[in-house]
């Protein structure tokens, strides 16, 4: 036989042989070390885009739905009977006889000193406005301070209420917890700071409201907080101690997201007998914006 055609046959079984052998090890190797794929992981809240809910059926907006439109932040105090996607819009409903309780969740969010939200808000046909309330999409700061509990450098929060004045106008206004707030409960900051300047809000009319916050540093009341709706500022004010932040402590940091729809003051004339319903859509939250506001 010819030597050269022994050599190649040789080099063939020789290459066939480890072609055999890797390939087993490599089987071996992923019997004992299998591959675990790496989670998705979902960025911060705000920072893939605005949150509609144009892909929904109509029916129950749920909190893993919400969990995953608001990028899998924790959430608590979500209530599925309360919440529908009624076409492509978020339909939230207020119920007979609720006062301070209703539709009240909180989201965790990464840590930040300046966040901006911005979301369109109505209300519904022959919504019955008695007192008002809260709603839409707001800030917990530090440990979260609301309800009439006392600030005292441990945070605070910035939220949008609706109220019906002395006179029966029917506004928009800040609703803000901060250290060194003149009374127990939530403030305006400035009495003037609030929408419409004339007339009143209407039923059936959709709303933009855009809120930005921003911490103070130390223990300082440079903060800051600033509104607009429907384009027109209503509030800017540089002068806002937020919480502590002396240390580490970061009482004037930015933790939660609060997405709050219920009526709530003290006294009947807040308190509603009919069943009722907000609305929401476009809601964008964005940390540390770099564009003008």
């Amino acid at each position: 036989m010819n030597t050269n055609i022994i050599q190649k046959s040789f080099s063939y079984l020789f290459l066939g042989l480890f072609i055999v052998v890797l390939f087993a090890c490599k089987k071996q190797n992923e019997i004992e070390n299998p591959i675990i794929p790496t989670p998705e992981v979902n960025p911060p809240v705000g920072e893939t885009g605005m949150i509609t809910f144009n892909g929904y059926p109509n029916g129950v907006y749920s909190s893993a739905m919400a969990r995953n439109d608001f990028y899998g932040t924790n959430i608590s105090s979500w209530k599925d009977n309360r919440a529908e996607i009624i076409d492509k819009m978020l339909r939230v409903k207020l119920m007979p006889g609720d006062v301070n309780q209703g539709f009240y969740p909180q989201f965790d969010i990464v840590d930040g000193t300046s966040y901006e939200v911005s979301f369109d808000v109505k209300f519904a046909k022959d919504f019955d406005w008695r007192a008002g309330g809260k709603l839409g999409v707001g800030f917990g700061i530090g440990d979260v301070i609301a309800g009439g509990d006392p600030t005292n450098g441990n945070g605070g929060s910035a939220r949008i209420m609706w109220n019906q004045t002395s006179s029966g106008k029917i506004i928009f206004k800040p609703y803000l917890y901060y250290t060194g707030m003149p009374d127990q409960y939530g403030t305006n900051v400035v009495n003037s700071a609030f929408y419409p300047q004339s007339g009143s809000l209407k039923d059936d009319t959709w709303y933009n409201i855009k809120m930005r916050v921003k911490s103070n540093t130390n223990f300082e009341a440079n903060g800051s907080i600033e509104v607009k709706i429907n384009g027109l500022e209503i509030l800017n004010s540089k002068t806002i101690n937020w919480g502590d932040n002396t240390g580490g402590k970061n009482k004037g940091w930015i933790k939660t997201l609060m997405f709050q729809t219920f009526r709530g003051g003290q006294g009947a004339e807040w308190e509603s007998a009919v069943e009722d319903y907000i609305f929401y859509d476009n809601i964008q939250v964005t940390k540390d914006p770099l564009t003008p506001f």
